[in-house]
């Protein structure tokens, strides 16, 4: 009944991928892992959403049938795109299928998540993923400082 830990230490970038697809994740797991992300699979939706409440990933990538025959069959897509803006700020949300177009804002906006991906684009990942993470950070950096700021000056 033991559980599989993974420790991560504060300097780690994790990273967590719910890919149903094993191809899909060999690659990403490969992607990430170049990038110095250390990547935490999740096998199903439980093990996906535990993971995600537990640790603050910088990335995470999903796949849009992750354990599902459908993407409204998808609970742990449904609880990301539900979930509050303070609960998913820490990290980059990728969505994958085959129904997408990569880097299609509007597929990302109604998605409710940063980039989409078609796997067809797989071998462009790694430059996909810098580029997402980079325009979150410059994005967010303002709000970051001055919540580092706010933080200050209440002590």
């Amino acid at each position: 009944m033991g559980e599989n830990l993974e420790f991560i230490s504060p300097s780690d970038q994790p990273a967590l991928v719910g890919l149903s697809n094993f191809e899909w994740m060999a690659a990403v797991n490969d992607g990430l892992g170049d990038l110095g992300y250390k990547v935490v699979n999740a096998a199903e939706h439980e093990d996906f959403l535990n993971k995600f409440y537990r640790l603050h990933y910088r990335v995470v990538v999903l796949d849009s049938l992750f354990a599902a025959n459908t993407p409204e069959e998808n609970l742990s897509l449904l609880t990301v795109q539900r979930m509050q803006m303070h609960q998913r700020r820490h990290a980059v949300f990728f969505l994958m299928g085959l129904e997408f177009e990569t880097m299609n804002p509007m597929q990302a906006f109604q998605c409710s998540v940063h980039a989409v991906i078609n796997p067809a684009e797989l071998p462009s990942l790694k430059p996909i993923i810098q580029q997402v993470v980079a325009d979150n950070d410059l994005f967010l950096q303002v709000y970051r400082d001055t919540m580092m700021q706010i933080t200050a000056w209440g002590k």
